[in-house]
């Protein structure tokens, strides 16, 4: 391993500014990484890298859509310029739409493929001259187990098709980087309290944790400690891998 493991590790994420994020990005400082944190809403971005500052950590923060291809180049390489390299790469933007592959307009079909997927792509893309160059990094792309299942939680089709792309895109990743010193992975959670699932009918979300062994909804900083943990040099021999954080949802 090239990495110098005596310099400070840095984290790039993605749709930091609230939720899983947000979580992610605490979660990451907290354990002594340089964080940047993306958000196209500078406010809540803003207002994550005040309280990382508050906590003593270092933050830089980037607006930028990451859907993107120029935007998401600018960012990289102002994170690296500023940051001195990227150890770890969080991939956790997106959105859901919840629309039946039959009623779904094409323009929003596209939408969640640009947000969820190709955004991923773009990201994956410029870090890695970065991290080829380092010989060391860490890829964590988030998923859902929509991608496992086909959906049914809370995105349908369109969503499940993208989430299961992510998987296996990066299951590719780990396998082409891998020779390089590059780790990727995939984070699948289930229902998890965010505000994205905030206006769930409450019959349907209790429904669904009916079905969770565990008897309750995911917590954004349950997400947060995996991601830990795969950033981590104590998970350097994990690749191409799925992690299910879902409370026991998938093997009920």
């Amino acid at each position: 391993m090239k990495n110098n493991e005596n310099s400070t590790p840095t984290a790039l994420v993605t749709g930091a500014g609230r939720g899983i994020g947000r979580a992610i990005a605490l979660a990451l400082a907290h354990k002594g990484f340089a964080v940047g944190v993306n958000d196209l809403d500078a406010n809540v971005a803003n207002a994550v890298c005040a309280e990382i500052t508050a906590l003593g950590g270092k933050v830089t923060t980037y607006v930028a859509d990451i859907a993107n291809p120029e935007a998401v180049t600018g960012m990289m390489e102002a994170f690296v310029a500023h940051h001195g390299g990227i150890t770890a790469l969080v991939n956790n933007a997106g959105i859901v739409r919840t629309s039946s592959f039959w009623d779904i307009p094409i323009e929003e079909w596209d939408l969640v493929m640009k947000v969820d997927l190709r955004s991923v792509f773009l990201a994956c893309k410029a870090a890695f001259p970065y991290m080829k160059q380092a010989g060391y990094g860490k890829i964590i792309n988030m998923a859902s187990v929509a991608g496992l299942l086909g959906g049914g939680l809370l995105g349908n089709a369109a969503y499940a098709a993208a989430k299961a792309g992510v998987i296996a895109f990066t299951k590719g990743v780990a396998r082409e980087a891998g020779p390089l010193g590059i780790r990727a992975n995939v984070i699948a959670p289930a229902l998890t309290d965010t505000e994205m699932t905030c206006g769930i009918d409450p019959e349907k979300r209790q429904g669904i944790i009916r079905q969770i062994p565990l008897g309750r909804a995911g917590l954004p900083e349950d997400i947060a400690n995996a991601v830990v943990f795969l950033a981590s040099p104590e998970s350097d021999f994990i690749s191409g891998e799925t992690l299910i954080v879902d409370g026991g949802f998938m093997r009920r």
